[in-house]
């Protein structure tokens, strides 16, 4: 019989006195589903949803990427008297990575005045799994596939990124996530919309950019069988969160091959920098160098047409999308079109500076948002794309997928 005594929890998300936090280890949500229950034989035998929601969580001052360290007996003793079981529907009603929502938040509030739970960033590093690949050196086989007839399509998911790069015969996903507060029912829903897509096709990519519950959640609803038709799976090697791992997991028992990236140290810690890891005649794949903010250290790609460039931004920074451009420039092939997908939903990422990549004429800046209390897309941002020469284009004003046509 094990005895945790404490649980280290992962801030997922905090915003709006909404607090998400994930299990970083089995064999302690185990511990805690269990009510104080562990052996060593218990294992997660499928995907199991590991967060807990916290609604009102007002006088709590933590960030986002936070380690917390709880007393585990008060965790427990805490579901017991407010997690009802019995409750109608409750399952239908729940998003599918939350496994509890608590709408009293009051017991978190006193465990963090009275300093009974506390920030423990110095474990993260510790607690980073650096997840191994199945697949060393290969590269996405949809993308290499394209002909000159590409569309990128933004899909309108909410709160979150899906994006697709196809032509008649080949799919490439980059990112594959909605609102993370939808019901699982609406992300099956989502998903169940995009499957019928990926059959008749020789063989199906994903990129996932970094691993936010917003860019990744619908690998969680997908079935496993539909989940068998992607061939290949890029994806960034450090992991967290129980949900994330469970997620790798997924994609190794059902994907053909999985590869992932390490990011490079910077050098200059103060601006993290982009590499790309893979270059093709298609497409451009880099990764952000290693930062504590896993936005800046994910997977970015750009597609390149005959003469338009897409870039998907992902949650990076403008001053690496705009070294991506830079990159791509001074390459030997000639573009004028450059179209982006808008970084983190809009959300201030720093300015962008036209002169970058005067000699691009401005298309299409596509934005993947929805209901949210991050107050995206950010108006700045927005004028910001305007005012440089681009058409903006917004998921939810449109209430349709955003399709941009790549000459």
């Amino acid at each position: 019989m094990y005895i945790f005594e404490y649980a280290n929890l992962y801030v997922e998300k905090y915003a709006d006195n909404t607090l998400v936090l994930d299990f970083i280890t089995e064999k302690e949500f185990i511990y805690f589903r269990n009510n104080g229950d562990y052996t060593e034989n218990m294992k997660l035998s499928e995907y199991s949803p590991t967060m807990l929601l916290f609604h009102n969580a007002k006088k709590v001052k933590v960030s986002e990427g936070d380690i917390l360290t709880v007393p585990m007996r008060e965790l427990i003793r805490f579901k017991r008297n407010n997690y009802d079981s019995k409750q109608s529907n409750f399952e239908e009603a729940q998003p599918y990575g939350v496994f509890f929502t608590f709408n009293d938040s009051e017991w978190l509030e006193v465990l963090f005045l009275n300093r009974v739970a506390y920030k423990n960033n110095k474990l993260k590093s510790k607690l980073v799994e650096q997840v191994e690949g199945t697949w060393k050196e290969g590269k996405p086989c949809a993308l290499r596939r394209l002909s000159n007839n590409i569309c990128v399509e933004v899909e309108d998911v909410g709160q979150g990124n899906t994006n697709l790069i196809y032509d008649s015969e080949s799919l490439a996903i980059f990112d594959f996530g909605a609102n993370m507060f939808a019901p699982e029912y609406e992300l099956k829903s989502i998903v169940y919309d995009l499957q019928d897509r990926f059959h008749n096709l020789r063989g199906v990519s994903l990129i996932i950019s970094h691993w936010d519950y917003d860019h990744y959640c619908l690998l969680t609803v997908i079935d496993e069988n539909i989940l068998s038709n992607i061939c290949c799976a890029f994806i960034p090697e450090n992991v967290i969160s129980l949900t994330a791992k469970q997620t790798v997991n997924k994609l190794k028992k059902c994907c053909k091959f999985v590869r992932a990236f390490s990011s490079p140290t910077p050098k200059d810690k103060r601006n993290i920098g982009i590499k790309p890891v893979i270059e093709e005649d298609r497409y451009v794949l880099y990764i952000g160098e290693k930062c504590k903010d896993k936005n800046k250290s994910g997977l970015l790609l750009a597609v390149k047409g005959r003469e338009d460039i897409t870039v998907m931004g992902a949650d990076h920074t403008n001053r690496q999308i705009e070294s991506c451009i830079k990159f791509l420039i001074n390459s030997n092939y000639k573009y004028k079109v450059l179209n982006i997908v808008v970084p983190h939903h809009g959300g201030y990422s720093g300015k962008i500076k036209a002169k970058k990549f005067s000699q691009l004429t401005p298309g299409i800046a596509a934005v993947s948002v929805g209901k949210n209390s991050y107050k995206h897309p950010n108006q700045s941002t927005l004028d910001m794309y305007t005012n440089t020469g681009f058409k903006v284009l917004r998921t939810d004003w449109e209430r349709r997928n955003i399709k941009i046509k790549m000459q």
